[in-house]
């Protein structure tokens, strides 16, 4: 490389550099997709067409890729041994994380887990907040690409990200409790991104009107298949999934009640995307 390590440029710059000296932090890189990359290639490769990769020369003179490996594997799937690079130097790994995070967050093909693991490489407060909170439930964000059933972890970050954001740690807190103090953290559906975010649409609605250790007592008594199989139904007529849900929680809620029945806030609320 034509700079020294010393400068610590404030400013990326660009070139060209031997692939062989790339090094990978598997915690904030994903895993080849090798599949990907042929179809890439099955596209047309065009050594002009490659974006850049973002790469950082850290502290000990190693060069990490922060952005780019599939192209990479392209470039040297073609018999290239140089890449077309924009070059940082003395970032952190916290550095690096945020500016995967910069540049992948827009990336349809990046799920929300695999993004919220960078961002807690990158120390981001908000994700750290929800894993907190996750964690004091003895639950966590699944490592899976795929997603998945996997005991005490939940695939639906973003469901989670969701509630924080509106209500903030408490809500999402109180939101988990209710669901596995309702039908228990083995369920395949308790973590479901729309029970998770129904069942907190439903309770902030109606907070302060019902008695929500009653409820769940009665809530016991019902599948949770049925609620979502009901949920499902509500869908289909133009309801939003959080909101279909939760209608489908009142429903329950007012069933075999002759008076004191909750008002339906949900009447006319059509699909919000």
């Amino acid at each position: 490389m034509t700079k020294p390590i010393e400068e610590k440029l404030a400013t990326a710059h660009y070139e060209e550099l031997p692939m062989k000296i790339f090094k990978y932090d598997h915690e904030i890189q994903r895993d080849v997709n090798h599949k990907r990359v042929k179809e890439m290639n099955d596209k047309g490769f065009s050594y002009a067409a490659i974006q850049t990769i973002a790469v950082n020369v850290r502290d000990n003179g190693d060069v990490y890729v922060i952005d780019g490996h599939h192209r990479i594997e392209l470039l040297k799937l073609n018999g290239y041994t140089k890449a077309p690079c924009m070059v940082s130097y003395g970032k952190t790994r916290k550095e690096e994380a945020q500016e995967f995070i910069r540049l992948n967050q827009n990336n349809k093909k990046m799920t929300a887990t695999l993004l919220f693991h960078r961002k807690i490489i990158a120390e981001d407060v908000d994700a750290i907040q929800v894993k907190d909170a996750l964690s004091k439930l003895g639950l966590q964000v699944t490592r899976s690409e795929k997603g998945g059933k996997q005991k005490n972890t939940i695939s639906a970050i973003a469901s989670c990200e969701w509630i924080y954001k509106d209500g903030g740690a408490n809500a999402l807190l109180d939101t988990l409790l209710i669901i596995v103090n309702t039908w228990g953290r083995d369920n395949n559906y308790s973590f479901d991104s729309m029970v998770l975010r129904g069942t907190y649409v439903f309770f902030k609605k109606y907070s302060g009107q019902i008695n929500v250790d009653n409820f769940m007592t009665k809530l016991r008594t019902s599948a949770l298949e049925s609620i979502i199989a009901k949920a499902r139904y509500l869908i289909t007529l133009k309801i939003s999934a959080p909101n279909a849900f939760a209608k489908s929680l009142l429903d329950y809620y007012n069933s075999g009640k002759r008076t004191k029945k909750l008002a339906d806030l949900f009447n006319g609320v059509e699909r919000q995307e």
